[in-house]
């Protein structure tokens, strides 16, 4: 049995430190590479973010997108609105937290005939008025008296409309109702052609019949001469005669004459002709 091997103090602290080195260094080896990818982990979340912040201002581009198209779409049917009774399109708004907002149907005005009496509104028509102007976020000013209109032209009209002339409207509501409609897309002016043809067309139809009675009282039985029928009545002298000539009745040609032998003059006849006849003829009894 060999006796064991020892070793000397210095030995051992020597190979301990050497030990601990090693340990040490494999330690740091391993905690720098959890900083390593606890970097990567921030880098990640952070382009995780970013990707995140990117597709929530895209959602909102595009809805944005959508609601703008909506809004052309419904403008332009607007525009071409001239029945005064059809139902006018609600346009929306968009909001950043709600998105795309519907107009209350209950507060928008039904057609083109209630909207421009918000111009003389009653009280129930008023609270309307003052819904549609909270909705569009419309600005205008709290009187229109002249003093308020020179104050507002000469810089506080920028808030509502540099284009508006605020001298042109008789109060808050006519400005109000012009700004809708530019926002809504409405023409008062397709209304009033349509309305003055409607009229036109009413007046036709008013006349129509009293032209049919007239003509139906003047309306002579079919043996009546010509001169005195309808389309004659009422024509010049000379106009009238010619259309009389015309209807009366025309004299039927004669018919030419027939003979069933018909003989030439003397003078044509050759001698032969005439010995041949002289034959043929009958003798005297």
């Amino acid at each position: 049995m060999t006796a064991p091997e020892y070793v000397s103090l210095d030995t051992y602290i020597a190979d301990r430190k050497a030990q601990d080195e090693t340990l040490n260094t494999e330690f740091h080896s391993i905690r720098d590479e959890f900083t390593s990818v606890h970097k990567e982990l921030n880098w990640v979340r952070e382009e995780f973010r970013s990707v995140r912040h990117e597709i929530v201002e895209l959602r909102h581009e595009v809805r944005q997108t959508a609601a703008e198209q909506q809004r052309s779409a419904a403008k332009l049917r607007n525009q071409l609105l001239s029945n005064p009774t059809l139902p006018i399109e609600p346009i929306a708004i968009f909001d950043e937290t709600r998105g795309v907002v519907q107009p209350d149907a209950s507060q928008f005005p039904r057609h083109a005939k209630e909207f421009y009496t918000f111009q003389n509104p009653t009280d129930r028509q008023r609270r309307k008025l003052e819904y549609l102007i909270t909705f569009y976020d419309l600005v205008l000013p709290e009187t229109m008296d002249a003093s308020s209109s020179d104050e507002n032209s000469s810089g506080d009209s920028k808030e509502f409309d540099d284009d508006v002339n605020d001298n042109i409207f008789k109060n808050r509501d006519h400005l109000a109702v012009h700004m809708l409609e530019g926002i809504l897309g409405l023409s008062e002016d397709n209304f009033l052609m349509f309305m003055e043809r409607a009229q036109t067309r009413a007046a036709a139809q008013v006349a129509a019949p009293l032209l049919g009675k007239k003509r139906a009282k003047a309306t002579l039985p079919s043996g009546a001469p010509a001169a005195t029928r309808p389309f004659a009545m009422g024509l010049p002298a000379g106009l009238a005669a010619a259309t009389a000539i015309e209807a009366s009745p025309r004299p039927q040609p004669i018919p030419p004459l027939r003979s069933a032998k018909l003989r030439p003059a003397p003078d044509m006849i050759s001698l032969k002709t005439q010995v041949a006849w002289t034959a043929a003829a009958p003798m005297p009894g």
